[in-house]
């Protein structure tokens, strides 16, 4: 997934900082902060089908990790809390 060497991370350290300095506030701001890095990627390549791509990939990978990091663990907590939806079914455990 997202796993870039060190020294790459170390290249958006400040630009990291800068976002934690600002608060980002509704789903609007967020969305408005993808497509802004997605802009400045395809300003940084040639404005074709290939580099377009790319950028849908690496959103639609954001996704998926965000959802196997984060979004799993939270839901397999409450699943512990509160029971599983699927045993009527026999699905799922």
């Amino acid at each position: 997934m997202p796993y870039i060497t060190l020294a790459r991370r170390e290249a958006f350290a400040l630009l990291e900082e800068e976002l934690k300095s600002t608060r980002t506030d509704t789903p609007g701001e967020l969305v408005y902060l993808f497509c802004r890095v997605a802009d400045l990627y395809v300003s940084q390549h040639l404005v074709e089908f290939r580099v377009m791509n790319d950028v849908i990939g690496a959103l639609e990978n954001a996704k998926l990790e965000f959802h196997r990091k984060v979004v799993a663990d939270f839901e397999n907590k409450k699943e512990l809390e509160n029971g599983t939806v699927w045993g009527q079914l026999g699905l799922g455990g």
